[in-house]
């Protein structure tokens, strides 16, 4: 298991490695001289010269991009141009709200989208199956920025039962946090939950129709029994990989929810980056970014192995 882990972590660093190179590279050929949209038209060429040499854009690209590694691997991911602070500054301050909003979305959606999986599988055909699926259809297909929009305009504008926008740490008032997070954190799971359900019932379909499932009824195991201890274990594994695919979402892919609901979180902080030409910014959240998915992945990697036996001795 030792060395199975290792060569994870090896690959990881890997992935890691060529996003940071291609992320850095992409950046470069934005159309657009920071200096100028920081400094403005009216700046002076040696203005814009000690610009260029501030932030490294005075030398050649591969030359800033080592720089810039080596600062990373020490923990210096450089100064934000757009807000003339610490890149590690802006991040820390916008990581917590996107992570209070997109991990109960995750965890939610996780868990109800197994749950509604395994009892449409179970019913299919039925009412239940049915109505399921057509919840399934619709969070899959609707824009998260409609949903948000639709949201605030029955629940903030007809119904005033919950806030239009704004955000509260969990650690300020938790009350007001939970108040204000029912929205984002319903619409961002909604979707989510919907590509889980989808894929619990279609493991579940495929695992309740094996030999070794009618044999467990044959022998008089109940239902109850069957489902959840055979077949739903075995139908795991890709329901895993669908929601660690989902961990993306909580950081880039909630930047709909953040623009609809006012919530500055990293998706923001990223598209602002991007139309300020703030390379240090826009490096540092896709850094950060790749480095939680390939983490997120590695521990995928491990729970296959405690749901499925077969790979666990594939490890030795």
């Amino acid at each position: 298991m030792g060395r199975y882990i290792l060569k994870r972590l090896g690959i990881s660093l890997f992935v890691v490695l060529m996003v940071s190179i291609i992320t850095f590279a992409l950046v470069k050929i934005l159309p657009g001289d920071p200096a100028v949209l920081a400094l403005g038209t009216e700046a002076t060429d040696e203005e814009l010269e000690e610009f260029h040499a501030k932030y490294n854009l005075d030398k050649p690209v591969v030359e800033q991009y080592f720089l810039w590694m080596k600062g990373a691997m020490h923990g210096d991911l450089g100064d934000s141009i757009k807000f003339s602070r610490p890149v590690t500054v802006c991040i820390a301050e916008r990581l917590p709200r996107t992570i209070s909003i997109g991990l109960p979305a995750l965890i939610i959606a996780s868990v109800l989208g197994i749950v509604f999986g395994v009892i449409s599988a179970v019913f299919r055909g039925g009412v239940v199956d049915n109505f399921i699926t057509f919840l399934s259809t619709i969070g899959l297909g609707a824009p998260q920025f409609w949903l948000g929009i639709l949201a605030v305009t029955v629940f903030g504008l007809r119904l005033d039962m919950l806030p239009l926008s704004g955000y509260v740490a969990p650690s300020e008032d938790f009350g007001q946090y939970v108040y204000h997070a029912i929205l984002p954190v319903s619409i961002l799971a909604f979707g989510l939950l919907a590509s889980v359900a989808r894929q619990s019932r279609s493991n579940m379909l495929e695992v309740i129709n094996q030999d070794y499932i009618r044999t467990a009824r044959a022998n008089g195991l109940s239902e109850s029994r069957v489902i959840f201890r055979h077949a739903l274990k075995n139908a795991l594994i890709p329901v895993i990989t669908t929601i660690g695919l989902q961990v993306r979402v909580i950081f880039g892919g909630s930047l709909m929810i953040e623009q609809v609901f006012n919530i500055a979180g990293i998706g923001s902080l990223i598209t602002i980056a991007i139309q300020g030409r703030d390379y240090m910014v826009i490096e540092g959240c896709v850094l950060m970014i790749s480095v939680f998915v390939v983490i997120i992945n590695l521990i995928i990697d491990l729970l296959y192995g405690f749901v499925d036996p077969r790979i666990r001795k594939s490890w030795r």
